[in-house]
């Protein structure tokens, strides 16, 4: 009996799975089911013929596509202990089972990791025993989007923990939305991507109150609810669905009702899929405009008392080895004890900790700092080598939620310290090729920064470059602002050309754009009270030069300004920004780590 076996369907994908099936049956240990659900292309003929090794599963007589049962048949025709489910358009590297199966543990489902093209989120592994337990993909769900989000949260619900491989294992084929809903009634996917989104939403909320599945007729009658409610909420956005739960008993004779209510709002912080709506439920407040600090009211509110203990701190707490917590930072360190992706936390709580994450950046940056994170890491899972702290209480006071690693640390205070962008010191860095890069950092996600940077050096006349060249470097953690009057190493802003300027205010965009639109405007803010970058100067270093007309060292700053962009041996960027040059920084040289974690060397 084969260890893991590979399920897909086919309705109209003929000219994908063609490309993706013989990557599959190449798997050693493998075998693999295909649905041909109806296909007008026979493809059930096809795999027969070409790879006749290959199970067959057909259901004919279906003018329209149902996933979930199609992978559900599909399921039923396996014989091995693991399933992997994937779409036709998902292509598996050969190493792919080498790799993944030794990871596989009982009690787990897996997830590539990270996502970084939506066309492999369907793609996942999980026991057979687990999937069947649970009823397998729930065959409610009509048109595209929406079953796979809910089938985790399903396997979560019945005690199976997520894990990850690593996506770089697969390969999406791209294709335009018309392939996706060729065989549904619904082609608008912001439709169907709202009523799926919805019905998932509130079926959730009811298993989590009655700690139950809903039989199959309450979800029928659910989803018709739901579909008609979308409808009347594109005439009426005030319109408003209530959903009320089974009454339960009290001790003293009496019954308790409860009644969810739910409405379509706009979006906040949209993120890419089919769901463009946000679901409002009447025991929560809409969230606010900085996303990231709701998520941390609402870690913090989670936290157990032993969890707070080990994780929150005083807002002005100082540590004996670190002095001032909220001003401290360096490259490589561990706030507190306990990983984000540990027992110590709670599924949900680690949820909530990414949302926060990816909240503080730019919604196109946020894969590469998770590539980051993964290589600086040895490839280790997202939140594995990451920790956090909460400063202060979200409640009643200043407050602020640090998260720190390796290459990077971020902060969430909701402008608690208003003198300072970020809320205090940041770091990004990256080693993409080892601790000692190559010439031109091949890989480096970073690395556009200074080439940005150094098309403002070639503008420069032969005087200028005298000016902004500096022989040596300064230790990376020399962050403090400047005595007043005193001057900035490299040529001064206010001496460049018109042409030169403007490059410049390029290169600061640049240096922002990896971060969310409120800090964005927090470090422009500070800079423009000290003087905007006429202030400033910039700096190039001879010392460890190796990209020729690259510059892999330089720095801009001013009265309270400093971006410290350290290239070699690898990446290093050091950012400290602030309203007045009175605003403390603590910067040392990490690691600072504690006993037993892992040093990443």
């Amino acid at each position: 009996m084969s260890k893991l076996c590979f399920v897909t369907t086919c309705m109209g994908r003929l000219a994908h799975l063609r490309e993706s099936l013989p990557l599959v049956v190449a798997q050693r240990d493998c075998s693999s089911v295909v649905v041909d659900y109806s296909c007008p292309e026979h493809c059930g003929d096809w795999v027969e013929a070409s790879h006749p090794d290959v199970r067959v599963v057909r259901i004919p007589g279906q003018a329209t596509f149902n996933r979930s049962l199609a992978s559900n048949a599909g399921a039923r025709a396996a014989d091995a202990p693991w399933l992997c489910f994937f779409d036709a358009d998902v292509c598996f590297e050969s190493s792919f089972a080498d790799t993944v199966l030794p990871r596989l543990v009982t009690g787990h489902y897996y997830r590539p990791h990270p996502i970084v093209d939506n066309g492999i989120v369907g793609t996942f592994i999980c026991e057979r025993e687990a999937f069947t337990r649970i009823g397998g993909y729930d065959e409610v769900y009509e048109g595209w989007g929406g079953r796979d989000r809910d089938l985790y949260a399903t396997l979560q619900f019945a005690g199976a923990k997520q894990a990850e491989f690593p996506s770089a294992l697969l390969r999406h084929i791209p294709h335009g939305n018309e392939d996706r809903t060729r065989f549904h009634d619904v082609k608008a996917l912001s439709t169907i991507g709202n009523v799926n989104g919805l019905y998932r939403h509130i079926k959730l909320d009811i298993m989590r109150a009655i700690q139950g599945s809903l039989p199959r007729a309450q979800r029928d009658n659910l989803y018709e609810q739901v579909t008609a409610f979308v409808k009347r909420s594109t005439a009426d956005q005030s319109a408003t669905l209530s959903v009320g739960l089974p009454p339960s008993a009290l001790p003293g004779g009496s019954a308790v009702r409860r009644t969810f209510q739910y409405a379509l709002g706009s979006v906040v912080n949209k993120t890419s899929g089919p769901e463009n709506a946000s679901v409002v439920r009447s025991e929560v407040p809409p969230a606010p405009a900085r996303p990231a600090e709701t998520s941390v009211r609402a870690l913090y509110a989670s936290l157990t008392p032993a969890q707070r203990l080990e994780v929150c701190f005083d807002w002005n707490y100082r540590c004996p080895q670190r002095g001032l917590l909220r001003t401290f930072v360096t490259n490589h360190w561990q706030i507190t004890r306990p990983a984000i992706r540990s027992d110590f936390f709670t599924t949900a709580q680690q949820q909530l900790i990414h949302d926060v994450f990816r909240s503080l950046l730019a919604p196109e940056w946020y894969p590469r700092f998770m590539r980051q994170l993964q290589e600086d890491t040895h490839g280790h899972p997202w939140g594995t080598d990451q920790s956090i702290a909460l400063l202060g209480t979200p409640d009643d006071g200043p407050f602020q939620l640090v998260f720190t690693g390796r290459h990077l640390t971020l902060r969430a205070d909701g402008n608690a310290e208003g003198r300072a962008a970020f809320g205090g010191p940041v770091m990004y860095g990256h080693a993409a090729n080892g601790f000692t890069e190559r010439a031109h950092h091949p890989g480096n996600v970073f690395w556009p920064q200074a080439e940005r940077a150094s098309q403002v050096y070639r503008l420069l006349d032969g005087a200028q470059r005298g000016l902004a060249r500096v022989p040596r470097k300064p230790l990376e953690t020399v962050l403090d602002f400047r005595a007043a009057g005193e001057r900035f190493p490299g040529i001064p802003v206010s001496g460049l050309a018109p042409d030169q300027r403007s490059e410049l205010e390029q290169v600061l965009q640049v240096l922002l754009d990896p971060f969310r639109k409120e800090d964005q405007e927090r470090v422009r803010d500070c800079l423009r009270e000290q003087g905007g970058l006429e202030s400033c100067a910039l700096a190039f270093y001879d010392e460890d030069q190796i990209s020729g007309d690259h510059w892999d060292n330089w720095r801009l700053e001013g009265p309270a300004f400093v971006w410290y962009f350290r290239g070699t041996p690898h990446v290093h960027a050091w950012v400290h920004v602030a309203r007045d040059s009175a605003v403390p920084i603590t910067a040392r040289k990490g690691p600072f780590l504690f006993v037993g974690q892992d040093p990443l060397r």
